[in-house]
């Protein structure tokens, strides 16, 4: 029996509420992995179990294809690579799965999902917006539980080495839900 979904239908809203913290602004095609996190905070007073970020990319200015991208998520013990996918509309399309079970968002709670990020090196220059939606796999099937804000950002061959542009981001703001990392989770 599937678990009991977090989104009923007569909810109007995402029982999850979803922020992308902004990693590098421009990355280098060939470069190192850069690492980010999207947060996942529970709205509700029930936990949210199965749940899956999707992660959308699309190029701006030029298509930007899916073997281009390299990108990894952490499920609290390992790292899990992410294929993608495009679609006929010019999106690249991630599934954080890798036979994960799903990340669980107790309520009232953030979980926060550290991500990685490269380019290959025949990847072209390009403004790329990058977006994530949340599913709640529920058997074969599976209910949208949440959308994320928008994290733009360059693919440049001028782009810094990933070591030398580790900074701390001053835009991120911290949550009103108690925070767990996977780490703490698993």
């Amino acid at each position: 029996m599937p678990p009991p979904s977090c989104a009923p239908a007569d909810r109007v809203d995402f029982p999850l509420d979803t922020r992308i913290h902004e990693g590098p602004a421009v990355y280098r095609p060939g470069g190192d992995r850069q690492e980010w996190a999207i947060d996942l905070t529970n709205a509700t007073d029930e936990a949210c179990v199965g749940v899956h970020p999707i992660l959308v990319l699309v190029g701006q200015r030029q298509p930007l294809l899916p073997e281009q991208i390299r990108l990894e998520f952490h499920d609290g013990t390992r790292w899990r690579a992410v294929p993608f996918e495009r679609t006929d509309q010019d999106e690249n399309v991630g599934v954080l799965d890798d036979g994960f079970p799903g990340f669980t968002v107790g309520p009232a709670r953030t979980v926060t999902v550290r991500v990685r990020l490269a380019f290959t090196s025949d990847a072209l220059q390009n403004r790329v917006v990058a977006s994530a939606a949340l599913v709640q796999r529920r058997e074969n099937d599976g209910d949208w539980v949440g959308d994320s804000n928008d994290y733009g950002f360059a693919v440049a061959a001028d782009a810094p080495d990933a070591a030398a542009s580790d900074t701390p981001d001053a835009s991120r703001e911290p949550s009103t839900a108690p925070t767990e990392t996977i780490e703490q989770l698993a």
